[in-house]
C-alpha cells in the first residue's frame, strides 16, 4: 500500500492506502484509510475502519469500529444513514445512499442496540427512538427477534417512523425509515455485541 505506517511484530500481508497497522500478528487485512492495532486481528476487510483489541478476525464492514475481546467475542460500532421522501420505507446503509448493508457473518448472533434520529431540512421537526433486538444467521437463514423499543420521541411534527428487521435474502440487519410527508434525513448508531462459532 501507499502512504502507510506499519510497525510492531509479525504484521504481514496487509494491503491498503493511507493505513496504520501496529501491534503483533495483525496480518492479511485489506482496506483503505484503516487503523488496526492490538493482537492477532487478521483477515479483516473494509475501509474507514478502526480495529483494536485481541482476536478480532474476519470482519467485512466499512465505516466500522471493531473491538475484539477474544476469539468469537467482539463489539462493533457502526453508523448508517439515508434520506427518505414520501411514505415508503427507505433502508439505512453504511456510508449512506449507494452504501453497504449490515451483513451478519455465518454462524453468528448479534445483540443489536440501535439509536435512530431524523430531522427535516428546515424547521424544528425531529424524531428519535432506541430499539434493541437479537439477530442470528445459521447457514442461509437469518432470523430477527425484536427486543425493547423505547417510545419514539418527537419535537415538532412527527414525520418519521423507524423499523428494525432481519433481511433473510441478503443475510443482513435491516433498518428502515419512512417519512409521512416531505423528506427526512435519518442517522442510526448501531452497537453490536457478536458471538460466533
Amino acid at each position: 500500500g501507499n502512504n502507510c505506517l506499519i510497525s510492531g511484530e509479525g504484521n504481514h500481508s496487509n494491503s491498503g492506502y493511507t493505513c496504520t497497522i501496529a501491534g503483533k500478528g495483525n496480518s492479511s487485512n485489506s482496506g483503505n484509510y484503516t487503523t488496526i492495532s492490538g493482537f492477532y486481528n487478521h483477515s479483516n476487510s473494509g475501509s474507514y475502519s478502526l480495529i483494536t483489541g485481541r482476536n478480532a478476525p474476519s470482519n467485512a464492514l466499512s465505516h466500522a469500529r471493531v473491538h475484539g475481546g477474544n476469539t468469537n467475542a467482539r463489539i462493533i460500532d457502526l453508523v448508517a444513514q439515508i434520506d427518505s421522501s414520501g411514505t415508503g420505507a427507505t433502508e439505512l446503509l453504511i456510508g449512506g445512499a449507494g452504501g453497504e448493508r449490515i451483513i451478519i457473518p455465518d454462524q453468528s448472533a448479534w445483540a443489536a442496540e440501535i439509536h435512530f434520529v431524523a430531522k427535516t431540512a428546515t424547521g424544528a421537526n425531529a424524531s428519535m427512538q432506541r430499539v434493541d433486538g437479537l439477530i442470528v444467521r445459521d447457514g442461509t437463514s437469518t432470523t430477527y427477534a425484536a427486543g425493547v423499543a423505547d417510545t419514539q420521541v418527537n419535537i415538532g411534527t412527527s414525520n418519521a417512523s423507524f423499523v428494525v428487521s432481519g433481511d433473510d435474502t441478503n443475510e443482513a440487519l435491516k433498518l428502515t425509515v419512512a417519512a409521512s410527508s416531505g423528506t427526512v434525513r435519518c442517522v442510526a448508531r448501531i452497537t453490536l455485541t457478536q458471538v460466533d462459532f
